[in-house]
């Protein structure tokens, strides 16, 4: 999945040094329903990773951790390729998907590559017309499927609001 391993990372704002502070962590997963958005155009532009650390600047230091992640169609071309791959390390793979069997699946990018255009005869061909394509296309020959992950545990065990109300909750 990572060449040798490893992956990118962006970081905003300055360099963290070795201190003895603790600094409060803000996690921000975009919205988009799975299927559009990204860290850096969050609206409002607030909850842009650098805005939150501007501002944080004037007033107390924060760590802000933005995640990126696949979406739409994209991440449902990936998705089989990962069950294949850790089938065995990762039996809740098929959980993620919109498709409940490889047949579905295969129904659907058959669809996709006909809409498109890219029967070419060979997939090697067929892979080479869909790349070649542009991603709007792509998206809109797609269409809209709504996938649903599932929830293994939770991240946070308590309800935000009440915490709030408590004041258990740092103010930056």
């Amino acid at each position: 999945m990572f060449p040798n391993g490893s992956f990118s990372a962006i970081s905003y704002g300055p360099c963290l040094t070795v201190n003895q502070s603790l600094l409060p962590v803000l996690v921000w997963v975009h919205g988009g329903g799975l299927q559009s958005g990204c860290s850096s155009q969050s609206i409002p532009r607030i909850y842009n990773g650098t805005n939150i650390i501007a501002r944080s600047l004037q007033q107390q230091s924060v760590i802000v951790v933005t995640i990126n992640y696949r979406l739409g169609v994209l991440d449902d071309m990936y998705s089989t390729e990962l069950i294949q791959e850790n089938s065995s390390e990762w039996p809740t793979a098929g959980n993620y998907l919109y498709y409940t069997n490889k047949s579905n699946a295969l129904d659907v990018s058959n669809k996709i590559v006909q809409n498109m255009n890219c029967s070419k005869g060979n997939s090697e061909m067929t892979l080479a017309c869909l790349r070649n394509s542009s991603i709007e296309n792509l998206t809109t020959t797609y269409g809209y499927r709504q996938t649903k992950p599932i929830v293994d545990g939770y991240f946070f065990h308590f309800i935000h609001q009440q915490q709030l109300k408590k004041e258990n909750i740092i103010k930056i």
